[in-house]
C-alpha cells in the first residue's frame, strides 16, 4: 500500500520559517528514519550473501 503522506518516497518536505525547504522522516511510514534503516539492513545482507556467492563461483572457476 503507498503511503498518502510521501508516497512512500520515506521522505517529506516542509517549509522553515524563513522560506527554506527542509526534508523529515515520513511520519506516517518512517517513523525517525526506522523504515529506511530496516530497509539497508536487509539490503546489504543481500549484497554480502551476493559477495558470498561470486567468490565460491570464481574458486570453482579457478580450481575446476
Amino acid at each position: 500500500m503507498t503511503c498518502l503522506k510521501c508516497n512512500d518516497e520515506r521522505i517529506i518536505w516542509t517549509h522553515e520559517t524563513l522560506g527554506q525547504l527542509t526534508c523529515q522522516p515520513c511520519p506516517a511510514c518512517n517513523k525517525n528514519g526506522e523504515a529506511v534503516r530496516q530497509e539497508q539492513a536487509k539490503l546489504d545482507r543481500e549484497i554480502e550473501q551476493l559477495k558470498r556467492e561470486i567468490a565460491i563461483r570464481e574458486r570453482i572457476a579457478v580450481n575446476g
